[in-house]
């Protein structure tokens, strides 16, 4: 916790301008930040110049119906007829591709959803384009029926779950206490093609 704390002021005087003021406007930068039950750090409007808080993003882990780690997802309509939202080249890399832990889930560094899709591109495959496919291109390029079945949202931020994997492994292997349960779908396991 102290660590997040330390971060938040960090950033709350690199957004202020400054950190070179007095203890007296590092301890008022302290005092007024506060945590979630749910461990979201909220950064007071002051100190972001009037516009609303920050919030850091909460840690989502998520499952496949097969191996598709590698795969670069991309968002579907809600009938799975098109395809709505998708990376530049330069939006992947691997620091952008899932963690693996434990029970086949995967840390999320992308923006997974219920209704994303995962493309025959790699990770290494897509980065090296020097621009995105067209979109009948890569609509062509998704795999049929490979989708997200399991959604879940960690009690921590991303920023911990990234430095803390083992910790994650823990959560998942105790049952997922004190997590929010996205989504939960039933699914025929494929493999990638």
């Amino acid at each position: 916790m102290k660590t997040i704390m330390t971060a938040v002021i960090s950033l709350s005087c690199l957004i202020a301008g400054s950190c070179a003021s007095s203890k007296k406007a590092s301890e008022e930068t302290q005092a007024s930040v506060s945590v979630a039950d749910n461990g979201t750090v909220r950064l007071p409007d002051k100190q972001l110049g009037g516009s609303t808080a920050a919030m850091l993003p909460m840690a989502i882990i998520y499952r496949t119906n097969g191996n598709f780690n590698d795969n670069v997802p991309v968002t579907m309509s809600p009938d799975r007829k098109e395809i709505i939202s998708y990376p530049a080249p330069t939006d992947i890399t691997m620091q952008s591709a899932p963690v693996p832990l434990a029970e086949n889930y995967l840390l999320d560094r992308r923006g997974i959803g219920e209704n994303t899709a995962f493309t025959q591109y790699t990770y290494e495959s897509y980065s090296a384009l020097k621009q995105a496919p067209s979109l009948k291109v890569l609509k062509e390029s998704v795999i049929e029926g490979a989708e997200v079945i399991e959604i879940v949202k960690l009690p921590m931020s991303l920023t911990e779950a990234v430095n803390d994997t083992a910790r994650c492994n823990a959560i998942i292997r105790n049952g997922l206490p004190d997590c929010e349960i996205l989504l939960k779908r039933h699914a025929i396991q494929l493999t990638p093609q």
